[in-house]
């Protein structure tokens, strides 16, 4: 957490002349971004968006030095979950990310599990055969990811884990969703269809603009994978 505070501190002085200041939900982002290695235009991205002000190219470069300092001077033993090391980065280069249609059944359904009912009670079900109440599952549809619409999702698989009340339930607050049909960009939080050209991540299905994605134009390929997926997917760091 020492690290962490330091990166705030380094990026509020940075960019103290524009008065930026980081809410909770920005200090996650900044974690997350230091824990890829982000690059410039990401930083860049990340500023620009969450505190709509032109941040020059040189703020970008001071902010990614300063980053990178830190990195530098971390102590060795401080790894739970900091940038990838040396050999976690050539693992991930040398492993094939993979699609969400080819992971493991129930790595599936504890992801799907999860918009419904939360991760913690999702593990216990798949992993410790906990049994689904109808209490357990979450009603606000705004508190439930759109995810569970991908044409990939087939959430009927989850029903095995559920009491009838319960599985009534996630059909009831699926249908809601399917009906609002909103999605969200995962790096900016604003509607996916809103302002631009959306992909989505072909392992997490979550939507980013092609500007979040620091991406000019949408991807020839098949698949493409959002930038965490592409260093953390098979790579165990925790």
């Amino acid at each position: 957490m020492n690290i962490i505070m330091k990166s705030m501190k380094f990026v509020s002085s940075t960019c103290k002349n524009r008065d930026i200041i980081l809410s909770s939900e920005e200090r996650q982002d900044v974690e997350n971004m230091l824990k890829v290695n982000a690059n410039k235009k990401m930083l860049q991205n990340f500023v620009m968006q969450k505190n709509e002000k032109k941040v020059v190219l040189k703020d970008v470069h001071d902010i990614h030095s300063g980053i990178k300092k830190i990195d530098k001077d971390r102590p060795s033993q401080l790894n739970d979950w900091v940038l990838l090391s040396n050999m976690s980065r050539m693992q991930a280069r040398k492993t094939k990310c993979i699609t969400f249609d080819q992971k493991a059944s129930k790595e599936t359904d504890v992801i799907v599990l999860e918009w419904f009912v939360g991760k913690e009670i999702a593990k216990s079900a798949v992993d410790d055969g906990l049994v689904i109440e109808e209490e357990h599952v979450e009603t606000r549809p705004e508190m439930v990811s759109t995810l569970c619409l991908d044409k990939l999702v087939n959430i009927r698989l989850i029903e095995k884990y559920c009491t009838k009340e319960a599985w009534k339930s996630i059909e009831s607050i699926y249908c809601i969703k399917d009906e609002l049909n909103l999605y969200i960009c995962n790096f900016c939080k604003s509607d996916a269809d809103a302002k631009e050209t959306s992909v989505m991540c072909s392992s997490c299905l979550q939507w980013q603009h092609l500007s979040c994605a620091s991406l000019n134009n949408a991807p020839k390929a098949r698949h493409w994978f959002c930038y965490i997926f592409k260093h953390f997917e098979l790579v165990d760091l925790f």
